[in-house]
């Protein structure tokens, strides 16, 4: 068979055909030819390639490409990536992105800024992570109001930021120094001198303290600093037995592949040393041989009732103490609950009441504690006037004349009646009653103090003072109680 073979056309076709066809191809467009290149990546057979590797190299390549599309194209996209988007969208992508770059934050299509935090995430265009993530903060701030959604991803993210590349601030200093406290709550609610922390365990808890009364009746801050006190004592609580706060509502489980950036197309690209990173709340990254392993917390399933437990037996205590008019108390359910864990771990229910009360009552104590500051250059200072001005004042004693006499006799100090008498009157009546009760023995001054809202040891220091002042000695002992040989004059002062 021959493979040639003559083909006749009617007259004219061969002319109609040669006019149809153009005589001239215009320029190629050179950022096609990127993009195609850059598509050209993928291979012959996409499906065979890891999406979150292609998009590395794809960003890779188009890391420093610039562009300047007069037009825009709108699009929506879920988890946009380069080898999804057409013509029109691509040059839309990095003109915008040539702008970004410029610190022109101009409007855009929310794929546009994820597609480019996917990027920054694998540090593509980026001199190094603190760049990087330099560069999704400004992200955040000029288009978080725009797309709340961020809202939804970047916090998780820059945790792992955080984790997976070596930055030159720790994780807590990036979070203080941008005030992201409120996006990170549970993960902060055991940090020492965290200043959100009643709020972070508020979060966690069964009990709203935005609904309390005494919170919003201008105790905010009030709160907030007695509960740091409160985690302060469980936290030496815990340390006496080799524990940490966080045992107290979780539980380490066994390690697992750490997988960064979850829900982005993240290659792992980046190989460091072998190191270990710690996070607030008891979990551990680790990584090793180009591999990152990840041991996390399993929370107890009565945490949510023992965070909210704490956060009200705090405030029950801290309203009895400065005299609130309305008192509430704290349901123990939540504290049987944990028994058989705290058992394996020493602790018992009460041990955990125990030290949120003593935390309370030594705020409170701080709170109202009277601290005078002595300046002893000034005391001696005034000792060596004080000599020298009665070196001036001392004459030689001469018999008073007869007509002195009279006079002498009226500055006499007063009958004992009247000094007791004297007392009384000096006396306020929080104070002649806290006496009486010490007297007759109905009570004491410590526990009657604290029912009305005094440190026991300004009251007794009030009292004494004031009777140092009138009969020249104190009343009360370091025990305070009434000196023996007073009892009796007490007893007729606090008399009605």
């Amino acid at each position: 068979m021959d493979i040639f073979a003559e083909i006749e056309m009617p007259t004219g076709a061969a002319t109609a055909l040669s006019q149809a066809v153009p005589q001239s191809v215009g320029k190629p467009d050179p950022v096609r030819e990127k993009f195609y290149d850059m598509r050209g990546l993928a291979g012959n057979n996409p499906g065979t390639w890891n999406d979150a590797k292609l998009f590395y190299r794809q960003g890779r390549y188009m890391e420093n490409f610039c562009d300047d599309f007069a037009a825009t194209k709108d699009f929506a996209m879920y988890s946009p990536c380069y080898q999804r988007l057409g013509y029109d969208q691509l040059r839309t992508y990095f003109t915008w992105r040539t702008k970004v770059r410029q610190r022109e934050f101009a409007p855009a299509p929310l794929p546009c800024v994820f597609l480019h935090i996917y990027e920054l995430l694998s540090n593509i265009g980026a001199s190094d992570p603190a760049h990087g993530l330099a560069q999704i903060m400004d992200l955040w701030r000029a288009y978080g109001k725009t797309f709340s959604v961020l809202d939804d991803y970047l916090p998780a993210w820059l945790r792992d930021y955080h984790i997976y590349y070596t930055l030159p601030g720790s994780f807590l200093e990036f979070v203080e120094t941008f005030d992201l406290w409120h996006h990170y709550r549970e993960l902060f609610m055991f940090e020492p001198n965290q200043p959100d922390a009643l709020l972070c365990w508020n979060h966690l808890a069964d009990y709203d303290i935005a609904k309390s009364r005494f919170y919003n009746d201008g105790n905010q801050q009030l709160m907030e600093d007695c509960f740091s006190r409160v985690l302060d004592a469980l936290r030496q609580m815990c340390a006496a037995r080799r524990l940490i706060l966080p045992d107290l509502l979780s539980y380490k489980s066994s390690e697992f592949r750490w997988l960064a950036f979850r829900r982005a197309p993240f290659y792992h690209w980046y190989r460091q040393p072998d190191k270990r990173v710690d996070m607030p709340n008891g979990e551990t990254y680790t990584y090793t041989a180009n591999k990152w392993m990840q041991e996390m917390r399993t929370p107890y399933n009565f945490r949510k009732n023992l965070a909210g437990y704490i956060v009200k037996r705090m405030e029950s205590q801290l309203r009895e103490l400065v005299g609130y008019k309305s008192k509430i108390s704290a349901n123990e359910t939540a504290l049987f609950k944990a028994t058989y864990r705290f058992e394996s771990m020493g602790l018992a229910c009460d041990d955990i009441i125990n030290e949120v009360d003593a935390g309370v009552l030594e705020f409170y104590q701080d709170l109202t504690r009277v601290v005078v500051n002595v300046d002893h250059q000034n005391i001696s200072r005034i000792r060596e006037l004080a000599q020298e001005v009665q070196e001036k004042l001392i004459v030689e004693d001469e018999p008073p004349t007869p007509e002195e006499m009279p006079l002498i006799m009226q500055s006499q100090p007063p009958a004992i009646g009247d000094i007791w008498a004297a007392l009384k009157s000096a006396l306020n009546p929080t104070e002649i009653e806290a006496l009486r009760l010490v007297t007759s023995g109905d009570g004491d001054i410590k526990s009657f103090a604290i029912s009305h809202g005094i440190m026991p040891e300004v009251l007794v220091d009030s009292i004494n003072e004031t009777a140092f002042d009138i009969i020249g000695d104190g009343i009360l002992d370091d025990e305070m109680a009434v000196y023996d040989e007073y009892k009796d004059n007490i007893k007729e002062v606090t008399e009605e």
